[in-house]
């Protein structure tokens, strides 16, 4: 292959990685054109702390505290706290980690 076929290779590569860069861009905005308002950002999970003997550990989403329960790390009375609490509650106080206690 010639110097100019080869430049012409990479020339049109690089024209097609571009055009694939905008791909998402196009369709928010057709989504948008078309009324359809775009969703909410995914939640995060929410991320506790733990009070355990004058110490405080985390944070822990509650997928990484399940298996403390049946270790007997953390139990019902266990004190958590995440972002937005004004103070410490009981672990089963928590409608998200209730259910690890009712197993």
């Amino acid at each position: 292959m010639s110097d100019s076929g080869m430049f012409d290779k990479v020339v049109e590569f690089g024209m097609g990685m571009a055009m694939c860069q905008q791909i998402p861009q196009m369709m928010n905005a057709a989504n948008q054109s078309a009324g359809q308002p775009a969703p909410p950002p995914v939640p995060k999970a929410t991320a506790y702390f733990l009070a355990i003997d004058g110490k405080q550990y985390g944070p822990y989403t509650v997928d990484q505290l399940r298996p403390f329960v049946p270790t007997g790390q953390i139990n019902a009375q266990t004190l958590v706290w995440c972002q937005g609490m004004s103070s410490w509650e009981t672990a089963a106080s928590r409608l998200e980690l209730a259910p690890l206690f009712n197993q």
